[in-house]
């Protein structure tokens, strides 16, 4: 079944003007009657078309109307949309038609990369950008399909779907729709809270690139969700998919020890943790830190923050108990600098886990507890 996402443009506004520079032409009744396409722009008064006009015009307009679909990813587009290059769109020959994003995936930038053994692997393509992503959030114009029969993977308190978008900047590329299971009961204003945090994120991972802090080759970029409703009402995040999902810590002070000592992403990423500290001043802990490793870089994806107060940024937020177990089992590296602030209290008042805790599971107490 499809849930299609109530994201679309504004109406089209009705053809207005002259349809040809000279004025007074205009299609007979007798010719529009018979042509259904002619017969869509309604009357005007002059002179009748002539038969070669009509032929001409009739062969221009059907061409406009022509729809084509990407051999790919199943992109449906006019000649005049913009989702097919000239030289796709004219390929007439073949039924291997390509729309522009997925022949810019494809291309030497970005994209695809093949290894010297002829492996195939996925790379961030050119617009995998935290401003790109974050013209995302809260657009009802980028339009989306979600195939709720398309489950991509359960957690402990979330589902997350394959979908596609189907209009705006991102037309064609897949995304991702999560939602809560249906035992999990949360606030109304979850998922607000979670852009929320992906918001705060965005701006100390732009100040931690921009302080040249990790390797070049280490680049940090997030994905921006916005919320959503599936016909039916229900509530759900919409994000980018991203390739080579892997875990590098949770909100409960879990990270690999031993991969964060012998690889470079790794390690960045427990250093920007404790950064996120340092920067906000002690207010906030940027952990739960997920995504997909590329080839230049990391593009996390549905981060969580805990805050000096318990719940700020959804129910992941531990506030400070959740900041003082972070640092509880952090140990720097050599990406954590000597200036870097830290708490007085340093203490693990949770289990570790490598999934995501929610207040009121996993052992963490309701919030009036912590």
């Amino acid at each position: 079944m499809l849930a299609m996402l109530s994201m679309y443009l504004p109406g089209a506004k009705a053809w207005s003007g002259a349809l040809f520079p000279r004025q007074g032409v205009h299609m007979s009744q007798s010719f529009m009657s018979r042509d259904p396409i002619l017969k869509t722009f309604g009357q005007r008064g002059g002179a009748p078309f002539s038969r070669q006009q009509k032929l001409i015009h009739t062969s221009s307009v059907r061409m406009q109307a022509m729809k084509k679909e990407c051999s790919e990813c199943d992109a449906v587009g006019t000649k005049q949309s913009g989702i097919f290059s000239a030289s796709q769109w004219n390929n007439k020959g073949s039924d291997d038609i390509r729309c522009k994003t997925c022949v810019s995936e494809a291309s030497g930038v970005g994209g695809y990369y093949t290894d010297s053994e002829g492996n195939r692997s996925f790379r961030t393509i050119r617009n995998d950008w935290t401003e790109r992503y974050s013209s995302t959030a809260g657009d009802e114009t980028f339009g989306a399909s979600v195939d709720t029969d398309d489950l991509l993977e359960t957690g402990a308190f979330k589902e997350v779907y394959m979908g596609r978008y189907t209009r705006g900047a991102r037309h064609g590329e897949q995304c991702v729709s999560k939602m809560f299971r249906s035992h999990v009961q949360c606030p109304e204003d979850y998922f607000d809270k979670e852009v929320k945090a992906s918001k705060v994120a965005a701006e100390i991972i732009e100040s931690f690139n921009n302080e040249g802090i990790a390797p070049r080759s280490v680049k940090i970029r997030i994905n921006m969700p916005s919320v959503r409703l599936l016909k039916g009402g229900t509530k759900c995040l919409l994000e980018p998919f991203v390739h080579n999902f892997e875990k590098f810590n949770s909100n409960t002070g879990w990270y690999d020890q031993e991969a964060s000592e012998e690889n470079e992403v790794d390690a960045v990423m427990q250093a920007l943790s404790h950064y996120s500290y340092h920067v906000t001043d002690g207010k906030y802990v940027l952990c739960d830190l997920q995504g997909g490793r590329y080839l230049d870089g990391v593009i996390l994806t549905d981060p969580t923050l805990h805050s000096l107060q318990a719940e700020q940024f959804g129910g992941a937020d531990l506030g400070p108990k959740g900041i003082s177990t972070f640092f509880g089992r952090h140990e720097c590296n050599e990406y954590c600098q000597d200036d870097w602030t830290e708490p007085r209290k340093q203490h693990a008042f949770f289990k570790r886990h490598m999934g995501t805790s929610l207040i009121g599971f996993n052992g963490i107490p309701r919030k009036a507890n912590l």
